[in-house]
């Protein structure tokens, strides 16, 4: 199917407004009402950029120039006006995603990405009510021992929050045993654990065992989950057998 650009940006106006929390059979009951406010105030700009893109490279060029308190406000005055789920969907992820990218590139000092996290997590923090159902689901949240990356903890404390859930972050790099002893005195619901990209090639695949790990529901795309090893060692005996079949010494 073919849309029509203002079809498209009414699209993007009706995502945001569910990302604030509005219910679908609102925010799609009268779209006509829905174009003519994507007309009046369009999130894509004439050069092809949204408004989220331009703000996150005016937040980018805050931490350049070292102006945190001012990227601060802003931040602030964005979590006040668009709700903290939309905060971390268009702003918070890209925001950090674009300070590793310029760290990376050697565009952005070390100071300067832990001055931005720093700020970012406190905003986070602030945002995460306390006030909870007492039939609301108790979720831990941590990184496993070694994955020091913990600013993804805050953004899922602060969204899951608020919908609903009871949070407890225990911080980053939490070893197993410790991990496995909070769970029984939180008496948790759900384990959630963060995993950075950071290091990890594209080329290598994830494997994992045990099981708990092969009865997981759901895992990410190429995480494999085996039971036992006699898996395992048939998919390393057929990489073998393929490889040697290459005529590869």
């Amino acid at each position: 199917r073919w849309y029509r650009d203002i079809d498209l940006e009414a699209l993007r106006l009706a995502k945001r407004r569910l990302d604030g929390g509005e219910r679908a059979g609102l925010v799609f009951g009268d779209y006509e009402g829905l174009i003519q406010a994507a007309q009046q105030h369009p999130l894509t700009g004439p050069d092809g950029c949204s408004s989220d893109d331009r703000f996150v490279q005016e937040l980018l060029d805050l931490i350049h120039r070292n102006q945190i308190p001012r990227l601060k406000d802003l931040l602030q005055d964005r979590l006040d006006t668009a709700g903290p789920q939309a905060f971390i969907e268009h702003t918070a992820v890209p925001l950090m995603q674009g300070v590793g990218e310029g760290w990376a590139r050697g565009q952005i000092d070390v100071f300067q990405e832990h001055a931005a996290a720093s700020a970012m997590i406190g905003l986070l923090n602030g945002s995460a009510s306390s006030e909870t159902s007492p039939s609301a689901p108790t979720l831990l949240l941590t990184t496993p021992a070694g994955e020091r990356h913990d600013i993804a903890l805050n953004m899922v404390c602060a969204s899951l929050t608020q919908a609903g859930a009871r949070c407890v972050n225990l911080g980053a790099s939490l070893p197993l045993p410790n991990l496995l002893a909070a769970a029984r005195a939180f008496r948790a619901d759900i384990v959630g654990v963060s995993i950075s990209s950071a290091g990890m090639p594209t080329d290598v695949e994830v494997w994992v065992g045990g099981s708990g790990a092969a009865m997981l529901p759901t895992l990410p795309n190429d995480v494999r989950a085996f039971r036992d090893t006699i898996e395992p060692g048939e998919l390393i005996r057929a990489r073998l057998g393929k490889h040697d079949s290459t005529g590869a010494g």
